[in-house]
C-alpha cells in the first residue's frame, strides 16, 4: 500500500531526474529520488518498490497521463529523456488540436473586439502567434457574433477591467437617461452584458449600495483616491440567481411570479425559458401556467409586457395591476 501513495510526486521526481543531463539515474537512483522528494514535500518516509517505479515509467510513456514521455534507457546512461527539453509540464499538441485552438482564438478575438475587450483580444492574437499555425485563407468562423449598437468610448471596458483586477476605486462622470449628469465613486466588481448593453456592477460609495451604471452612459472615468471597498462583493452567480437583467431593487426580496401563457407561446417558453427559475406548473385547456422566482425589476416587467395579450399575470397582485396599467 505505501508504494501507491503520492504518484504525482513520484512523477515529478522522475521528471526532474530525467531532465538532468549531468547525472546518471538507474532504477535505484530514481527510487531514492522519489523517496527524498516525498519526504521533502510531505514529511513522510515512503520508499517505492522497483515494481512501482517500473509501472510509473510505463505510465509516463503511455500517454495515459496526458503526455508521452520519451523515456529511454541504456546501461551506461541509465534512464533519460531522448528529447532533452521534454518536460511533463510542457503541453504538447498535435497539429489538428493546434489548428482547432487557433480557429477558436479567432472567434474569441472577434468577440473581444466587438465588446471592446481589446487587451484580451490582443492575448488571442499572441496565442495564435505562439501556436505558429497558418490557417486556411478561406477559413471564416461559422459563428456570427452580434455587435452591440451602443457606442462605448474606446478603452473604457479595458480601463474598468483593469480596475477590477487591480482593485482600484473609480470616479465616473455619468449621464443617466432621466436625470442630470452626476459623479459616481465606484468600487467596480464585475462587468455584465444584458440585451446588447454593457454594465459595470459595483459599490457606490455615496449611496452605500450596489449599482449598475450602463457603460454607454459614462462620459469620463478616472482613478479615485478613495480606498477600494470589496466588503460588499459577493459571488456573481449567487447575486444574480434571482435577477432577470441587471437591476436589483434595494430592500426587496425575490418573489414567485405566476402567469398563464397561451398554448402556442408555451411551445416557445418550454424550449427557451425566460429565466432558469422558470417552472411549468399546470396545463390548462388553452394554455400553461408558469412560475418564476425573481426580483420584480424594470427588466422583468417589460419582458413580460412584451408578450402582450398572450400572457396573463396571476400573481403577485402588484405586478398584475401594473400590467393592467392600474
Amino acid at each position: 500500500m505505501p508504494d501507491l501513495l503520492y504518484p504525482s510526486l513520484r512523477y515529478e521526481a522522475i521528471n526532474r531526474c530525467l531532465r538532468d543531463p549531468d547525472h546518471v539515474y538507474h532504477l535505484d537512483d530514481l527510487i531514492e529520488a522519489c523517496s527524498q522528494y516525498i519526504l521533502e514535500r510531505k514529511g513522510e518516509v515512503r520508499r517505492p518498490s522497483k515494481r512501482t517505479l517500473y509501472n510509473d515509467l510505463k505510465r509516463m510513456k503511455s500517454g495515459d497521463l496526458g503526455y508521452h514521455a520519451p523515456i529511454a534507457h541504456t546501461k551506461e546512461r541509465g534512464y533519460y529523456y531522448s528529447i532533452p527539453d521534454f518536460s511533463i509540464h510542457k503541453m504538447v499538441f498535435d497539429r489538428d488540436m493546434v489548428t482547432k485552438l487557433s480557429e477558436a482564438s479567432i472567434i474569441l478575438q472577434e468577440f473581444m473586439e466587438n465588446n471592446h475587450l481589446t487587451d484580451l483580444a490582443g492575448t488571442m492574437i499572441a496565442l495564435r502567434e505562439k501556436l505558429n499555425v497558418q490557417l486556411d485563407p478561406a477559413f471564416t468562423p461559422a459563428v456570427h457574433i452580434e455587435k452591440s449598437p451602443n457606442i462605448i468610448r474606446d478603452g473604457l471596458v479595458n480601463q474598468i477591467y483593469r480596475a477590477i483586477h487591480r482593485k482600484i476605486c473609480l470616479t465616473i462622470r455619468y449621464a443617466p437617461f432621466d436625470k442630470e449628469e452626476e459623479m459616481i465613486y465606484l468600487s467596480p466588481y464585475f462587468i455584465k452584458e444584458y440585451n446588447n448593453r454593457w454594465y459595470v456592477i459595483g459599490y457606490d460609495h455615496e449611496k452605500e449600495s450596489l449599482i449598475n451604471p450602463a457603460l454607454d452612459r459614462i462620459l469620463s472615468i478616472t482613478e479615485s483616491l478613495r480606498a477600494y471597498d470589496d466588503s460588499h462583493m459577493t459571488d456573481y452567480k449567487k447575486l444574480y440567481e434571482n435577477v432577470y437583467g441587471v437591476t436589483i431593487p434595494q430592500g426587496a426580496e425575490p418573489v414567485e411570479i405566476r402567469f398563464w401563457a397561451k398554448r402556442f407561446l408555451s411551445y416557445y417558453l418550454d424550449t427557451k425559458p425566460i429565466h432558469p427559475s422558470q417552472m411549468r406548473i399546470k396545463d390548462t385547456r388553452h394554455g400553461v401556467i408558469y412560475s418564476l422566482h425573481l426580483f420584480i425589476n424594470y427588466e422583468i416587467k417589460h419582458r413580460l409586457l412584451s408578450y402582450g395579450a398572450d400572457i396573463t399575470i396571476l400573481s403577485p397582485r402588484s405586478l398584475r395591476n401594473w400590467m393592467k396599467g392600474g
